[in-house]
C-alpha cells in the first residue's frame, strides 16, 4: 500500500485509541476514548494493532504475522489488508 508520495504508507493508530491486553495475553480490546467504541481483537489482530502503535507499513505487518503464526505470505497479506480496511472504516487509523 503506497502513499501519494509513492512510499509505503505508514499505518498508525489515532492517538485517541487505547489498547488493553486481555488477561490470557492472547489478544485484547481496542478502546476509542473519543467515541467510547470498543473492539475485541484476537491474537493475530492484536499483533497487527500493537505494531501500528509505532507506525508500520502493510509489508512489515504481513511479515510480523508470517513470523508469529503458521500462515503463508499471501494469506497473511490478505488478512492484514482486510484488517486495515476495517480499521479505516472505523476511523481508528491516522489519515494518510
Amino acid at each position: 500500500m503506497a502513499s501519494k508520495s509513492g512510499k509505503a504508507a505508514s499505518l498508525r493508530l489515532r492517538t485517541r485509541i487505547r489498547l488493553e491486553p486481555d488477561a490470557e495475553g492472547e489478544g485484547g480490546m481496542l478502546f476509542d476514548t473519543q467515541t467510547a467504541m470498543i473492539c475485541a481483537c484476537n491474537s493475530s489482530a492484536w499483533t497487527v494493532v500493537s505494531a501500528m502503535r509505532k507506525g508500520n507499513d502493510a509489508d512489515k505487518l504481513t511479515g510480523l504475522i508470517t513470523e508469529a503464526y503458521e500462515v503463508d505470505q499471501t494469506t497473511a497479506r490478505k488478512d492484514v489488508l482486510s484488517l486495515i480496511k476495517e480499521l479505516r472504516t472505523l476511523d481508528i487509523l491516522e489519515p494518510d
